[in-house]
Order: C-alpha cells, then sequence, then structure tokens
C-alpha cells in the first residue's frame, strides 16, 4: 500500500506516521533499485529518525519495527526468491506468508538488538521478544547471526558459536524450553 501524499493545507501538520510509512517506502524502493547498497544502511536512518521524532517512544518499538518490515518486505521478498533461486531452492509466491507464528518484524527487532550483542539482551523489550521466539524463529535468528562474520562489515559483530550458546541457553532459559 503506497500512500499519495500532498502537501498538508495551511496550518495543518503532517501525520507523523504517515510521513514515516511514505519515508520507509521511498527508502525501500531505493535500497531495491540499488541507490542505497546496504540494508542496514538504509534502515538504520529510518530507526534513527523514528527515535528523534519521538515515534519510538509514542508507537512502541515493536509498531515501528513493523512499519519498517512492512515497506521493505516487497525488496526483501525478491532478494530471499533469488538467493534460493541460486541455491536451486524453489521460491515461494510473494503473497506466501513468512511464517505462522511470530510476526518478521519481531525478530528483525532483536537481529538490530543482536548488533550490540548479548548485552542488548539487559532490555526487557529484547528479552521479551526472544521469549515469544518459537523454534522457526531461534532457529532463523542463529543462522543470520553465524552469517554476519561473512558479510565482511565493520560494523556488524562476529558472533562466536561460543556467543549463539550463549543465546540459546538465555531462549530455553525464558521460554523453560
Amino acid at each position: 500500500m503506497t500512500a499519495r501524499l500532498l502537501p498538508p493545507a495551511a496550518g495543518k501538520k503532517l501525520d507523523p506516521v504517515t510521513a514515516f510509512r511514505a519515508r520507509c517506502e521511498a527508502r525501500a524502493h531505493l535500497y531495491g533499485a540499488g541507490e542505497i547498497p546496504d540494508l542496514h544502511e538504509a534502515v538504520d536512518v529510518l530507526q534513527a529518525d523514528a527515535a528523534e521524532v519521538g515515534l519510538v517512544e509514542a508507537m512502541g518499538q515493536d509498531a515501528v519495527q513493523a512499519i519498517l518490515a512492512e515497506a521493505f518486505r516487497p525488496v526483501r521478498q525478491r532478494e530471499w526468491q533469488a538467493e534460493r533461486a541460486e541455491q536451486g531452492d524453489t521460491p515461494p509466491l510473494v503473497d506466501e506468508p513468512a511464517r505462522a507464528g511470530i510476526p518478521q518484524a519481531t525478530i528483525e527487532a532483536l537481529m538490530y538488538g543482536f548488533r550490540r550483542g548479548l548485552s542488548c539482551l539487559a532490555d526487557l523489550g529484547h528479552r521479551d521478544r526472544l521469549q515469544r521466539c518459537d523454534q522457526r524463529a531461534i532457529r532463523e535468528i542463529v543462522a543470520r547471526l553465524l552469517q554476519w562474520d561473512s558479510q565482511n562489515k565493520t560494523w556488524l559483530p562476529a558472533w562466536t558459536k561460543d556467543d549463539v550458546t550463549k543465546l540459546l541457553h538465555i531462549w530455553r532459559g525464558l521460554t523453560c524450553r
């Protein structure tokens, strides 16, 4: 869904959520077109802006992440389809839901937090998100964390197998599994 934005009438302010959605969609489009070469570069600016204008405080981090995920979903699905096709897998249909359990936005919020390492779990929001993860979600998170080292991005921390083991131990403790 793409919102058509017109200049606000004199004296009226543009709704900050509508403006944020439009910015997310625009940056997703630029990322998909290769104008912004890195996903994290595309998203980090939006996350910082959401915090700066008070959206994170007003809506909560999960709601902000949901808007980001919604805007970037079509581009990311095309990337995932291309990767799966390269590996010989049959790509899913774009409209196919990613998972029946935990929302993808929750996983993305955790992945964003894990850029600070395990210390992000001192935040109750991240602990709550981790607790809500099912087996499928935790497998995706672990696979992605272990791939960070091979992405050769200096700002992305390398997660060792020991770090992942600690994360799984924490997850099991939170979920009593």
